[in-house]
């Protein structure tokens, strides 16, 4: 089954569905907008927002984090002398994240 095409030329608006089903094809002058939707519902409750800063001191490849966030934050890494390091980031469990890298570094990450 294609998906179904919508060509608008000027104010009428086509659909063509190709579909081995019996359908319509219905042309015509769009109507007027809807009236707008319900309010949507509250988001879960969370903490407020917060950055872990995280010291890596000696020399390793893998860096196992731990933090108290209710979801997987996003990281940030900087090396020991200032500059931004890119590594694979895992989240093997909640409250955990693990970052490895080609070689060992020490620094500082950066969780929020």
């Amino acid at each position: 089954m294609d998906i179904p095409v919508v060509v608008e030329q000027e104010l009428v608006i086509t659909a063509i569905v190709d579909d081995p089903e019996p359908c319509h094809v219905v042309e015509g002058i769009p109507g007027p907008p809807g009236s707008p939707g319900r309010q949507g519902d509250p988001g879960v409750s969370g903490t407020a927002a917060s950055t872990v800063r995280f010291i890596q001191d000696g020399l390793l490849s893998e860096w196992v984090i731990s933090h108290d966030f209710a979801f997987k934050p996003g990281v940030r890494v900087i090396d020991s002398a200032g500059d931004e390091v890119f590594g694979e980031v895992t989240y093997p469990e909640p409250g955990v994240v693990v970052v490895s890298f080609a070689a060992p570094f020490s620094g500082e990450a950066y969780l929020s």
